[in-house]
Parts: C-alpha cells; structure tokens; sequence
C-alpha cells in the first residue's frame, strides 16, 4: 500500500470454510500480478491450493498477460515443485482422505483434483521466484518484493505523456549514468532551455528506476514553489515524508533544522531524487545541506543556470538537452495535430510553416500542435502570419522565466540590445560596441550563455528564434500601442512612423533603419538625445546624414556599411567607439577623404571599418596619431600600393586587416602592437615587414607573389642560394646524375628554394636528384644514424626527399 500499487488479499472479508468464492477469481482475473507466498504448511490449505490452480490457470488462459511471483518462504522450490518435505506430509494426508472415501464418485474428484493441485504446484514451484530463508531480513525481503513487482507492472509513480518523440538517447545516456558506482558519479544536472524536454526527461527516469533504491523522490516545479510562503520549508517536509515513507507531514521548524533532517537521511540509505527546476544557491543548499549521500545514491538536477554547477564540492555531470532534430520535430508536431506521426496532405506546407518558427523547441511545438488541432486552412495560415508577430502566451510565459530570474539590469539590458539587434552578430563586435555602454557585455555574455538565453556559434552570438521573440515582446509590452515610449525600435516602420509623427524619443537608445530600401535622408536626430547606437547597413538609396547627428553625445556606434550612394559623411560625434563604413563606395576617389581626417574621427574609436571604399593611397589622411584608442582596423579591398603612412603611426592598434587589395606590393613598418595581421589574396604582395614582436596571428594565404615575411619565411629563385646550400640539398650540378659540370640552372628553371623555421626545401620538377642512400615506399622510412662519420667529417644536416 505504502508503495501506491492497488492490492488484494486473498482474507479481505472471506469465509475460509466455501469453496473459492467468484469474487476472488474475478479479482485474480483483473489483476496484473499474483505474489503467492509459499510457506511449510501452505498445501495444508485446500483453499490455498486451489487458490495456486486458478492462478496457474488464468496464467496459461490464451489471451492473458498474468504475471506469476511465487515467495519461497522458509520452505524450498523443490518441495513446492516436487511435493517433496513438508509439502509431501500435506499429500499424504490427501492420498490417505482419498483411500477411506467410500462414494466412488466423490473418490474420483478428489482424485482428479489433488492431481490438479500436483500439477499446479509444479509449474508455480518452476516459475523464477524470490526465497526467504530462516536467516534472511524479512523487511528488506518484502522491499525487494515490491520493486520485483514494481518492474513487472513497469509502475509509474509520475504521469508521462504518452507522445514521447526524440528523448530515447537523452535516457539512455542517463541510465548509463545511473550504473556507475564511482563517488564522482552521483550528481548529474540536465540542463537546457524552458521547454526544451528536461523535466520529461528526469520524469523516465525516475519512474523507471525508482523501484531500485531504499528511498525515492521527485521535487516538481521548485522555483515556483520556493517563490511562495514557506516554500522551502514545505520542500524540505515534502522531501523527508517521502523518503520516510510517512503518511503525516514531517514537522520543520526553520530551514537550518530541516537541511539537518534531510542531511540524516540521506546517509541512512539508498535514495533516488530528483529536484526538477532548480535556480538558486539557496534551494540547493536547503534540499541536499552538505551534500553527504548513502554509497549507491543519485540525484539528478534540472535547471536552465549552468553557474550552478559550481556549488557542488564533486563537479556533476553535465548532461545538456538539445532541440528537436526536424525529422523527430515535424513528429511531434503532427502527433498533436493530427493525431498521427505526418501531417494530413493539405496541411503539409503550413505544418513546415509552424515546425520552422518552433526552432525544435518540444514545448512550442505540443502547444502549437494542439492549439491548431481540428482548424481549417485559412484559421491555419491566419494563425501562422500572427504567431511572426505576436509569440504564443503559454509559450511566452514559459521563456520568460529565464529572462525574470535575471538579478543584474545591465544582463536584462544586454539580453533585450541582442535580442533586438545583434543576433548573428560576432562576439567581439557585441563586447566592443556595449562595453562602452557600461553593460560589462564579456560577463553578462556568460550570464546569458549560463542561462540558455543564448549561445556562441562561430564566435556570432546567436539564440533561438523564440527566445529572440521573447525579448522583443519584452520591449513591445513597454508600450503596446505606441511605439514611441518603447526602449528599441527594431522594425524600420516603426521606426519611420514615430521618428516622423513624434521626432522626440527621448529614451529611445538604439535605432535601427539598416535595409530600409528608400531611405534617402535620414531624419533629423535632435529628438534622439540618449541614442547610443545608429543602425543604418545596407541603406542603398542613402545619399545625405543630417548633419544633427554630431550633437548626439552619446553615440557609441554608426554602422553605414553598404551604403554605396553615400558621397560624404557630416562631422561625426566625438563619442564614437565603433564605425563602420564597409562598402561604401562613393566615399573613395583619387583625393583624400575628408570624413577619414583626424580632425573628423573621435579619438576613442576603438573600430574602424574603411574596407571597399574605393579608397588609393593618396585618400588617406597623413596622420592618425590622435586615435590612441583604435585597436581594430580594415582596410581591405582597396587601391593601395603599400601601407599608409597614417596607419603605421597607430599606438595601439591590435588587428589590422588589409585583404584583397590588388596592387598592395609590400606591408612594411607595421606598428609595434600589433598582434593579428591579415594580407590574404593580395596578388601583388612580394614582402611583409610585420612588427618587432612576434605575431600571435599572420593571415597571408593565396599571396602568390609573396617571398618574404621577415622572421618567418624567404622563398629564393635558385640563382641567388649560396653554393653551399645547393650543395647541401644533393641539387649541385654533377655529369653522374644527368647535369652539365657547369651551372646548369636557368631563369627558366624556375626552381626556388624556401627557408622556413631553420629548414631549407625546395620543389623541382622532371629533374633527376642524387641517389638517395636509403629509401622507402610508404608513409615512413627508418635508418641508424652513424655515430663516427667516415673520414672525420661531421653531420651538418639531413636531406629528405618526397
């Protein structure tokens, strides 16, 4: 009873002295599961015995699916199945009643039914059974009992949905957890985003495996419940009566007390738990205390805050949840609205529709699946067009949670300028944009990262598609209807809409036009006086920037790449960080750019985008030296035959980029603090001169022309190598080997030799080389190296040919 299975005992209200009573077979009938517990004086019982036949009978009955688990207490299998010992001193009495039945008809039915009980006995005493002896521990014996049968009914203690679809290898690599015995294995933590399948998950688990531990229990929904008055205390109690198996509430007092309580059990067996949604420090420490667990246990934690692994003294397992793959998604989709693992054939292209917007996200798409179940097409696509607009309120409410649980406004605030804005965009760009918007952008990053609000791909942050709508439906909800009040505009019609009917946003901080198409001027921005960021990429009819733009004191960063009808750029405000003018290929000419003058660039940029601005050497300014900030510079794409004068006197830049450049020939004087330097596809590049210092990255593939990077590498025509050299590499002219005594190497040769790292190589083709003394077919060749060279010379270096 106490283990929650429904039972039926053969003395509930029955007069031993009738013949099995109907409703004792009808009950074993119904049942699942018979236990028959044999003892020393069980055949004595005929109402026993013939309990065991209609047992045995309803076993062996065509259809039924009975399950038989004999106990052998105190009494052995084989006098059960034999009616051998005790079993056979209970026949005898039979053989002996049967001998003095004087009515030959009632002498054969007893005849035929002690024949019956024989043959009953022994396929029960054959069944695989459980046995007691004299000196087992009968409690421990029952225990194990009851887990036999809990495995046998597959009992579940929690409600599953039945339309599991994409969870299997998530529990079978759990359960293989759960049969590691070592220390370090007994806490694992799920760990994924709202609605992602944690809790589904740890619910199999549970109900699969509790059955084999002293002790079992799930903790459901524990940041909600911790939320509320009393709320870990009514954890605590629940997690004690459970474990305690009592049928009255354990009595805590305070929070300490009950962390003492729990504590004590924990080291007194087994147990199984679970604690499904944990979020915080404190409810891990009121629910495990120090964290002391009986040899055998397991708890398993769900959470969507990976920092919590680090409250652990032995670092969990770490087992993370991943979306739905779109074959398992489009399943789970249709099993919810259709009834069935496929789409009905009309519906197919709006089904892809929805299980795209879902992202493989379980929970959208069950709430969706339903909520469209039974609808005709046009509610389908009318539903479709909404759902870009306006995310589904369950599904909201849901994601929203990790949003909420954000105690730092600058980790919200950096949540809701990603969501808005800077999904895909690379990481350092997002760090050097928001940095100086004071929202310490590295340390909320992992903040986000820690809880599944978003994830690094390639160094681009990126984040699910509902997550992104949550954040935006963040935003919208600052005020509904007017989108004036709102703290981001990211739609372009909204954004023309209030800059042209308000003109003063006050609190509007970033503003995001990029792609609007025929955007021609862009409006006056003395109504914007707190915008930090201007987002105007890819505005290709853009051909003037009102000149208010220097009053906006705290722009941080201007982004007008692609703009390629853009001739000129105003004066720009001092407070710029990041500018990028990527494409803008009207701004170039034979001239010097005036917008480029370091009168007209702020000296705390730390970015700077010139690349593909149709830009020669003479555009550039002389002098740089006032951007002591700029640590990133591009110059790509451009006419330049070398690098500029203006960008060799920078003190601190780190990267500097100068790609695809087609008459770039040499890069020299590179300034010291230079780190990255990136010349890819520069097809007239002979030399690089990079800094003093190493280069912790040097980017120079597709360079055909290059044959110099000082300090690292010179590529020589054959003509120029000292004699020496050549001799070393077995390439001296020799009449032996097919060459002339003379020089025999030519311009048209075209043979180079390559010094790299201390190693000269070279390639020739269609010549005859020296004879190679060992040699070798295959990936490597072995040889003992003399350690008296003959003729008192000495070993200066080693030839390998390939």
């Amino acid at each position: 009873m106490q283990s929650g299975i429904r039972t039926f005992r053969d003395d509930d209200a029955m007069d031993r002295g009738k013949l099995l009573e109907p409703e004792l077979k009808k009950a074993i009938r119904e049942s699942a599961i018979s236990v028959i517990v044999f003892s020393r004086d069980y055949a004595s019982s005929k109402w026993c015995l013939d309990e065991v036949l209609t047992i045995i009978q309803e076993k062996e009955r065509v259809s039924s699916k009975h399950e038989v688990v004999p106990v052998f207490y105190n009494v052995e299998p084989s006098d059960v199945r034999n009616q051998t010992g005790s079993f056979e001193e209970a026949f005898s009495g039979y053989d002996d009643m049967i001998e003095a039945e004087t009515d030959p008809q009632k002498k054969v039915e007893w005849l035929e039914k002690v024949k019956a009980w024989r043959v009953s006995l022994r396929k029960a005493g054959s069944l695989t059974g459980m046995v007691l002896t004299a000196k087992g521990h009968e409690a421990k014996f029952i225990g194990k009992i009851v887990n036999v049968i809990k495995k046998k009914l597959n009992y579940k203690l929690l409600y599953v949905e039945d339309k599991l679809v994409g969870i299997e290898n998530n529990v079978a690599e759990i359960e293989s957890w759960l049969q590691d015995p070592s220390p370090n294995a007994v806490i694992l933590c799920i760990h994924g985003m709202g609605g992602i399948g944690k809790t589904t998950i740890s619910k199999c688990i549970y109900n699969s495996n509790s059955h084999e531990y002293d002790g079992s229990c799930f903790l459901a929904d524990i940041q909600e419940t911790s939320n509320q008055h009393n709320g870990l205390l009514r954890l605590q109690s629940q997690l004690l009566s459970t474990l305690l198996r009592s049928n009255k509430e354990e009595v805590i007092w305070n929070i300490d007390e009950g962390i003492v309580k729990v504590t004590n059990a924990f080291c007194n067996k087994k147990v199984l738990l679970v604690l499904d949604d944990i979020s915080t420090r404190q409810q891990l420490t009121a629910l495990l205390g120090p964290q002391q667990f009986h040899y055998g246990s397991k708890v398993i934690i769900t959470t969507r805050h990976k920092w919590l692994l680090t409250s652990f003294d032995v670092n969990p397992k770490v087992h993370p949840v991943k979306e739905l793959d779109p074959y398992d998604a489009y399943k789970l989709f249709s099993l919810y609205a259709f009834h069935r693992d496929h789409p009905i054939e009309r519906y197919i292209v709006q089904s892809n529709l929805v299980v795209r917007h879902c992202g493989g996200h379980p929970l959208a798409l069950k709430v969706l699946g339903s909520s469209l179940n039974g609808k005709t097409i046009d509610v389908w696509e009318d539903a479709i067009r909404k759902l870009e607009v306006v995310p589904n309120p369950e599904i909201q409410k849901l994601l929203k949670l990790s949003y909420d649980t954000l105690e730092d406004t600058n980790d919200k605030d950096l949540f809701l300028h990603i969501a808005c804005f800077f999904v895909g965009e690379n990481k350092e760009f997002i760090v050097k944009l928001l940095a100086e918007c004071e929202l310490y952008p590295i340390l909320g990053i992992q903040n986000l990262m820690d809880r599944c609000l978003l994830y690094i791909e390639n160094g681009r942050v990126m984040m699910h598609n509902l997550i992104k709508q949550m954040g935006r439906e963040v935003v919208h909800k600052e005020s509904p209807k007017d989108p004036g009040k709102r703290s981001r505009l990211w739609n372009h019609q909204d954004s023309f809409n209030v800059l042209k009917e308000n003109g003063v946003v006050g609190q509007l901080k970033i503003l995001n036009l990029s792609y609007s198409m025929e955007l021609i001027k862009t409006p006056d921005f003395d109504g914007l006086p707190r915008l930090e960021s201007l987002l105007l990429e890819g505005c290709l009819s853009l051909i003037q920037v009102c000149e208010s733009i220097v009053n906006l004191e705290k722009l941080v960063l201007l982004d007008i790449s692609g703009c390629r009808s853009l001739k000129n750029i105003p004066c720009l405000p001092r407070s710029l960080v990041s500018l990028n003018m990527h494409g803008c290929s009207n701004l170039g000419g034979l001239g010097q750019v005036q917008c480029m003058d370091s009168c007209s660039l702020s000296s705390l940029l730390v970015d700077l985008d010139v690349s593909q601005c149709n830009l020669y050497d003479k555009s550039f300014p002389e002098d740089w030296s006032n951007l002591f900030s700029l640590k990133c510079l591009d110059i790509s794409y451009h006419h330049i035959t070398s690098l500029p004068g203006c960008v060799k006197r920078l003190p601190s830049l780190k990267v500097l980029r100068a790609k695809k450049c087609s008459h770039l020939q040499k890069v020299l004087d590179v300034p010291k603090s230079v780190t990255e330097l990136s010349v890819s596809e520069n097809m007239s590049l002979e030399i690089v001169q990079p800094t003093p210092n190493p280069l912790a990255f040097l980017f120079a593939d597709e360079c055909q022309k290059l044959c110099a990077v000082e300090g690292c590498f010179k590529l020589e025509s054959i003509q120029n190598v000292d004699r020496k050299i050549i001799r070393y590499l077995g390439l001296e002219s020799n009449s032996e080997n097919g060459f002339d005594k003379q020089n025999t190497y030519t311009e048209e040769d075209s043979v180079k030799v390559l010094y790299e790292f201390g190693i000269f190589s070279t390639y020739v083709l269609g010549k005859t080389l020296p004879c190679f003394k060992h040699k070798e077919i295959g990936s490597d060749i072995s040889f003992r190296v003399p350690s008296h060279p003959p003729n008192g010379s000495r070993i200066s270096g080693l030839n390998i040919m390939v």
